[in-house]
């Protein structure tokens, strides 16, 4: 999706967490944002999966860690 210069991508998540009724695939994302200043990710609330390895030439990274597996870790 692009807004004028701004270049918006959603990026897989995948936030597995148990709960009643536990978070698969397709529930959770994050956002690649790509603009002519830089490129600003927010791989939404995630632990580490493989598609998100290949996403490169981040300026800016936010990202919530916890020490639990439903988490990117420290």
């Amino acid at each position: 999706m692009g807004l004028g210069l701004v270049d918006i991508t959603v990026t897989p998540a995948l936030h597995d967490y148990e709960q009643p009724v536990p978070w698969v695939r397709g529930d959770c994302c994050g956002y690649l944002v790509k603009s002519p200043d830089g490129t600003v990710w927010h791989p939404g609330d995630t632990r580490l999966i493989d598609e998100l390895l290949a996403i490169k030439d981040v300026d800016v990274l936010f990202f919530d860690v916890a020490a639990v597996e439903a988490h990117l870790g420290p």
